[in-house]
């Protein structure tokens, strides 16, 4: 059974998604989707959210964009926010387990 964490990504520069913890390693589906002008990014974090390093960028679309993440490591953090915002939410949503 797959993990996952879906939300509109509130609409502000400092907003950030709940945290979702791949905790088997494996792979994760990411799917950014809505009508907003900015860039969401996704980050991870290998030391339980001290320190964030970013996975990937999505700058504003009004396309559903999906990519898969291969995790190798056990009990990385990851999280949704806006590295830069004007306006709109977006809907984020990370997936995680054997199923894909």
């Amino acid at each position: 059974m797959a993990n996952i964490v879906e939300e509109t990504l509130a609409s502000s520069l400092d907003a950030v998604s709940a945290t979702f913890v791949s905790s088997s390693g494996g792979v994760n589906s990411v799917t950014v989707w809505g009508t907003y002008v900015g860039t969401v990014v996704l980050e991870k974090s290998f030391d339980g959210g001290t320190v964030w390093h970013i996975q990937n960028e999505f700058p504003d679309t009004d396309t559903v964009r999906t990519i898969t993440i291969r995790e190798v490591e056990y009990n990385v953090d990851y999280r949704f926010r806006f590295a830069v915002y004007t306006s709109g939410d977006p809907d984020v949503r990370i997936a995680a387990g054997n199923n894909f």
